[in-house]
């Protein structure tokens, strides 16, 4: 078990979910700027992330860089938005409620 603490926009604790048991689990893309790889979620070449799909379905993005990881809650439409920017349209885990509102004008 690897239990990863979630935290709100305060730095509050909102609870835990065990990564090893996620429904699903996205990495981020990156590009080549010529000197390093960029994350496309963070624009950073030090700070990444990874967006989860808990057991319970809570999506979460994990934010590492800075010798520190974080985890916090993101909504459905948040969701769609990090997985269209790092390039995962037609990723075939992504759920179908999410599917939906990337390919409508919700966004």
């Amino acid at each position: 078990m690897s239990r990863k603490n979630i935290t709100g926009e305060e730095g509050e604790f909102l609870g835990w979910f065990d990564n090893s048991c996620c429904k699903a689990v996205f990495e981020e893309d990156t590009y080549f700027d010529g000197r390093n790889q960029i994350s496309k979620a963070t624009g950073s070449q030090w700070v990444h992330e990874t967006l989860y799909l808990t057991a319970k379905e809570t999506w979460v993005i994990g934010r590492s860089g800075n010798y520190k990881d974080t985890y916090f809650k993101i909504s459905r439409t948040q969701a769609a938005r990090w997985l269209m920017q790092n390039d995962q349209d037609d990723n075939k885990n992504i759920p179908a409620d999410i599917a939906e509102i990337m390919n409508s004008h919700e966004m």
